[in-house]
């Protein structure tokens, strides 16, 4: 009788564990979904923006003489038609100096003239143009 005593003993322990554990399991789940209902955030609205002013920072200095200054310039452009009708854009141009190349424009024509205009000479000078 021992025997089939400590049989049921060693089958009924690991049951009895695995039950405690699954019920706890369920409980936790359970106050952590409560827990993060009550702690959620409530959604604000925001109204949408009306305009935006851009600045665009290109480096001008010597090193960009050739193609990379041909692939910002490119890369400029494009940026242009995509940015919304009521945003302003500007031009700021640095290599040895910093030089406002346009100010805050809405006039997509005109800048993109500023854009093909621009030159490469000069050292890099980041600082001026931040």
């Amino acid at each position: 009788m021992d025997n089939q005593e400590t049989n049921t003993t060693r089958i009924s322990r690991p049951f009895y564990f695995g039950f405690i554990g699954l019920v706890g399991c369920l409980v936790g789940a359970l106050l952590g979904e409560l827990f993060l209902a009550l702690t959620k955030a409530k959604v604000v609205e925001r109204p949408p923006r009306n305009e935006m002013d851009i600045v665009l920072l290109i480096d001008t200095s010597g090193s960009m003489r050739g193609n990379p200054l041909a692939e910002v310039k490119r890369a400029m452009s494009s940026v242009i038609p995509l940015v919304k009708p009521l945003d302003k854009l500007a031009i700021v141009s640095f290599d040895s100096d910093a030089r406002i190349e346009q100010g805050l424009t809405n006039d997509r024509e005109h800048l993109r003239r500023c854009i093909d205009k621009l030159e490469a000479n000069g050292m890099t000078l980041m600082s001026a143009g931040l």
